[in-house]
């Protein structure tokens, strides 16, 4: 697997640089105390490929390769002066602003612009900080996400009672806005969404639903080596419960980063 995920180059485009076939961007931010990762990916509707574009730590590490455990620059000495959540918060509207300001240039010269960014509302007491970036922000089609493992023990999405006004899609879903944080979000099974990613990475290159990353094949284990240790931080299980089996993802035992997994899926 790790073979696999060292060499899915896309051909050898640059960084930032959109495939031919791809017609939108999306992009996810993991929030942490410390620092937001994020990755921007190109797809194409048609088949469901896609290309990771582009990917980072905020702040910027200047560093190929670290781990959460040995992160120099913080959000917090960034950020100095600021509270928690006021770190937090200045930290996404500075990612947002660079992430919707760049041009995203495709193989044909067209330009391309961010479809939907997601932003992480999991993290302990920076949910509320997220909601309302999300409400306040002038960028188009930004909404807090929550991702939810639905094992063996729970009701599939595709079970659940669909309410007035929510939009259920595959595996996901976007419920009623009530209470103090009304705002669109969407909740994610991200059990499904692991399986799926996973199976990306084993069809070939060139393939209808490959997964694909910027650069060549025989740069990809130097340039990408952090990346792959998160997309492959997780193992599957596979669990039967209550005449239901399902395969539920769990952290291997060396407890890896596992952040650039999390936005891709």
């Amino acid at each position: 697997c790790r073979h696999r995920v060292h060499h899915r180059g896309n051909g050898g485009l640059d960084r930032h640089v959109v495939p031919l076939q791809a017609e939108f961007l999306t992009a996810f931010i993991d929030v942490q105390k410390s620092l937001l990762w994020y990755t921007v990916c190109a797809f194409n509707p048609a088949t469901f490929s896609a290309s990771v574009v582009d990917y980072g730590a905020f702040p910027d590490q200047g560093r190929t390769y670290f781990t959460k455990r040995d992160v120099r620059r913080t959000l917090q000495r960034m950020f100095s002066g600021h509270g928690y959540e006021a770190a937090i918060r200045a930290a996404l509207v500075e990612l947002l602003g660079d992430l919707y300001s760049r041009r995203w240039r495709r193989e044909d010269g067209a330009e391309l612009q961010l479809r939907r960014t997601l932003i992480d509302a999991n993290y302990g007491a920076s949910t509320d900080t997220v909601y309302e970036v999300c409400r306040s922000t002038l960028h188009p089609n930004v909404m807090p996400s929550h991702g939810k493992g639905i094992g063996a023990k729970n009701a599939p999405f595709s079970v659940w009672k669909q309410k007035a006004g929510e939009v259920k899609g595959d595996h996901w879903f976007v419920p009623t806005i009530t209470g103090r944080r009304a705002c669109r979000h969407v909740i994610i099974d991200v059990n499904f969404w692991k399986t799926f990613i996973h199976n990306r990475l084993n069809t070939p290159t060139g393939d209808p639903g490959a997964l694909t990353l910027f650069g060549r094949d025989d740069q990809s284990e130097s340039v990408h080596k952090m990346f792959a240790d998160h997309l492959l931080a997780e193992e599957p299980i596979e669990v039967t419960a209550n005449e239901r089996t399902a395969i539920e993802w769990q952290e291997k035992p060396n407890r890896a980063d596992n952040d650039y997994l999390d936005c891709i899926v």
